[in-house]
C-alpha cells in the first residue's frame, strides 16, 4: 500500500514521552505512518483524534490524518 499518513501524539507523563520519542522511528517504520511527531497545534485539523487514559492520571493525546 502507497498510501501514507500523519500522526501527531502528545502527553505530560514522562515515561510515555520517552517511550514515544525512543521508539518513535520504528512505529514509522512498521505502520503505515509518514511521520510521527510530537506535539498538539489545536489549529491543526486531524480525520481522527482521541485523547485515551491508558492508567489513572496518565493520557495520551493521538491525531491522525491522510498526508496529501
Amino acid at each position: 500500500m502507497d498510501e501514507k499518513v500523519y500522526a501527531a501524539w502528545d502527553a505530560e507523563n514522562p515515561e510515555i514521552v520517552e517511550t514515544l520519542e525512543r521508539h518513535g522511528k520504528e512505529i514509522v517504520e512498521d505502520t503505515l505512518l509518514k511521520e510521527f511527531a510530537r506535539g498538539h497545534n489545536k489549529k491543526e485539523v486531524f480525520d481522527i483524534e482521541k485523547e485515551f487514559e491508558l492508567a489513572p492520571q496518565t493520557k495520551i493525546w493521538l491525531g491522525v490524518r491522510n498526508k496529501n
